[in-house]
């Protein structure tokens, strides 16, 4: 009997420090977001492409148009990605000043995703309704453990297609919540960094170079 019960602890004990190398090894081989970013536009080229999942979200031939524009181009191999950054002060300009002090931290995360999200739908909207409302049809979303959590937006520009955002959203624990949408903004220009910032001046966000 007490060398069952010996056993069964041995056991145990094996159990959870194997369960602890796991969660280290999956904290160590947290997902990069640069990866997992050409991985939500691999998804929102593919929905794009199909036939059938255009059809089943639109019955407009303008939207349908818009969309075989954003298909025909090449969204494989990014020549360029860009990490926006700096949303905390960009909140704090759009917001009443002291608007969410007394905010709880979950609602105010919250807001600063919100406010990350429309962002990216103001510069499509910029370019009319059709053009947001076929965005929006081939918007992708996922979720993933990541070491370096942290609310940014990646914007992956091409030679010959249309950009996509990106946006990262941190949540609990290491977990990352991602969301990518075209920008059909032929005003953006995504030459370099520093024209994506004048772009998005109004914001004050800071823009840097993201490398593979």
């Amino acid at each position: 009997m007490k060398k069952s019960l010996r056993c069964a602890a041995a056991l145990l004990c094996a159990a959870v420090l194997l369960s602890f190398s796991a969660a280290a090894y999956a904290a160590d081989e947290g997902s990069s977001l640069y990866d997992e970013g050409l991985a939500v536009v691999e998804l929102m080229t593919e929905m794009i492409g199909s036939e059938a999942y255009v059809q089943m979200h639109s019955a407009s031939d303008d939207i349908s148009d818009v969309l075989d524009d954003i298909a025909a181009g090449d969204h494989t191999s990014p020549t360029a990605v860009y990490v926006l950054s700096g949303f905390d002060q960009y909140l704090a300009a759009i917001a009443p000043p002291g608007a969410f002090d007394g905010a709880s931290d979950a609602l105010q995360k919250a807001v600063l995703h919100k406010a990350m999200a429309s962002l990216i739908t103001q510069v499509n909207a910029r370019s009319g309704v059709t053009d947001l409302a076929a965005a929006s049809i081939c918007t992708a979303e996922k979720t993933f453990a990541a070491a370096d959590a942290q609310d940014v937006i990646y914007l992956y520009a091409y030679e010959d297609a249309v950009p996509a955002a990106v946006i990262f959203c941190a949540g609990e624990d290491g977990t990352m919540h991602a969301t990518g949408m075209f920008l059909v903004n032929s005003d953006l220009s995504t030459d370099s960094a520093e024209s994506v910032a004048e772009f998005f001046e109004d914001a004050a966000l800071t823009v840097t170079q993201a490398a593979p």
